[in-house]
């Protein structure tokens, strides 16, 4: 908040109301969510090392996802594991109500995982779907 209200304009409450915001993952995801639907690219952010964009891509803090199945563009999960945590995000090994994406190249699957994640309305997102969407560079 401090660094914030450095910034003409912006006080300390205002400052302090942009932090409370940004403290929440499901606004982080609101965000990302716009940027990426308003097709923002994000060349250079000041955020911590622990929200570093996905490899020049957005910002994955906040999100929690599932990977499931074969993958086309990494070697194995793993690797896709690696650049989501690097990103700020969460990768966890099994679907729940916190998870926000299944990724899957199969979307159709009638695998547990697939089904937990209609079950519970969590959306199940391709690969490439993943890639495009939080503009991962492979």
């Amino acid at each position: 908040a401090m660094e914030l209200s450095s910034v003409e304009g912006i006080g300390d409450v205002i400052a302090e109301a942009y932090e409370e915001f940004f403290r929440k993952p499901s606004n982080i995801k609101l965000v990302n969510d716009l940027l990426y639907r308003a097709k923002v690219e994000i060349i250079e952010s000041p955020l911590s090392a622990s929200e570093k964009p996905a490899e020049g891509g957005a910002s994955l803090a906040g999100i929690t996802a599932v990977i499931t199945g074969s993958l086309n563009h990494f070697g194995n999960r793993s690797e896709l594991k690696d650049i989501i945590e690097n990103a700020g995000g969460k990768v966890t090994g099994s679907v729940t109500k916190k998870t926000d994406f299944l990724i899957n190249n199969d979307i159709t699957s009638n695998s547990s995982k697939n089904q937990k994640a209609k079950e519970l309305g969590v959306e199940i997102i391709s690969e490439d779907d993943f890639i495009k969407k939080f503009s991962i560079n492979v």
